[in-house]
């Protein structure tokens, strides 16, 4: 049982917008990337056998969508772990082991949002894929697929920057403004090909 995903819309929305310290940014990143990939595999789906490689592609997509959609109270775990860590030391805990405590859940928070860019990444090209190689009546689906996936990637990979508090020097945080990258090229080819006819 996950605690988002069993939400309606509308209490999702409220948790969103209230004034908890989660679900964020993070777990909106997850959900729109899991929605990303359930319209890719939808148009894949509908495709049907105009479209060869669909079956291939709705796969990956909703093995995109069941990675990605409990990331969303992942993120928000290690997000609220993170705000606590921050709070300030516990009991006799030393600076140093409260400063160790801190560090190590800064990047816990960071590991989830790059882990939300790399499936967005992948939802991002998998939308291409739909609106390039898939039916020109499904293109509108690919490309909104490929925009939010891309959205996604880009605010997670944010986040992994933010998180580790550091500048783009970090490994981690390379990787994922990489990966944002990759999925706005992506939605650049899923783009022209909607302007095919």
């Amino acid at each position: 049982m996950d605690p988002l995903l069993d939400l309606t819309v509308r209490e999702l929305l409220s948790q969103v917008s209230s004034d908890d310290d989660s679900p964020g940014s993070g777990a909106a990143a997850a959900l729109t990337t899991a929605l990303a990939a359930a319209l890719v595999e939808a148009a894949a789906l509908r495709a049907g056998d105009e479209w060869p490689d669909g079956a291939d592609v709705a796969r990956r997509a909703r093995r995109a969508r069941e990675r990605a959609a409990p990331l969303a109270a992942t993120n928000a775990k290690a997000y609220r772990e993170a705000v606590q860590a921050m709070r300030g030391r516990r009991g006799e805990e030393s600076r140093s082991e409260h400063n160790a405590a801190l560090g190590e859940a800064l990047v816990r928070a960071a590991e989830v949002p790059l882990e939300i860019t790399t499936i967005a990444e992948e939802v991002a090209e998998l939308g291409a894929r739909a609106a390039e190689q898939g039916a020109a009546s499904l293109r509108p689906d690919a490309v909104a697929a490929t925009l939010l996936a891309g959205v996604s990637a880009a605010a997670a990979a944010n986040l992994v920057a933010v998180n580790l508090g550091i500048t783009d020097e970090d490994p981690r945080a390379r990787r994922a403004h990489g990966l944002a990258h990759e999925a706005a090229h992506a939605l650049a080819r899923a783009l022209a090909a909607s302007r095919e006819p």
